[in-house]
């Protein structure tokens, strides 16, 4: 079985010199991408350094295919469905995930511990997998508060935060709230 690459070692940004167009096209979605709102042209050229009129004229056959979308009374552009449907399709056939299973679940049975399979989505950890060891007598699960899905500040870890009390709330990711039955109030104190 082969396995799948992203093709040549190539650095990001920089476009074949047999397709131009292409890698100023995936660029573009990258960035819009990376943004949280829609982006005029000229600020499309302008952060990536290409001529205005290059980026209308690369934007039209995304824009076409549904990749990319113009709403004209703001004059700018953000991802289309198409965009989606290429992530939502990526998600359905976890390549990513499919790869490291075998992996994490000979980890997890050679040290007897979770393991974890998480990446780093802007200041966010994303946790995609969890496995666990084989269940043996004696052993004693730990509570993490990761679980496939989580999103944790990336500086945490999976026991997380370890100053709060136990049975604290995660209330805005960076802070742990002590729960109802932790609090003076709770106790009568």
């Amino acid at each position: 079985m082969s396995e799948r690459t992203n093709g040549p070692e190539r650095s990001p940004g920089t476009a074949s010199s047999a397709s131009p167009a292409v890698g100023r096209a995936l660029d573009m979605l990258l960035y819009l991408a990376g943004r949280p709102g829609l982006v005029q042209a000229a600020t499309l050229a302008r952060d990536l350094g290409i001529p205005r009129s290059s980026a209308y004229h690369v934007l039209t056959v995304p824009a076409d295919r549904g990749f990319v979308t113009y709403v004209p009374s703001e004059q700018a552009y953000g991802l289309g469905v198409s965009s989606f449907e290429v992530g939502s399709a990526y998600l359905r056939h976890e390549p990513l995930e499919r790869l490291a299973r075998p992996i994490l679940r000979t980890v997890a049975s050679r040290l007897g511990q979770t393991v974890h399979l998480g990446i780093l989505h802007g200041a966010e950890t994303v946790y995609l997998l969890k496995e666990r060891p084989p269940a043996r007598a004696g052993d004693i699960d730990i509570a993490l508060v990761t679980d496939v899905g989580v999103r944790l500040p990336a500086q945490t870890n999976a026991r997380w935060p370890r100053s709060a009390p136990p049975g604290a709330a995660i209330t805005d990711g960076t802070t742990p709230k002590p729960s109802a039955r932790h609090s003076p109030r709770a106790r009568g104190g």
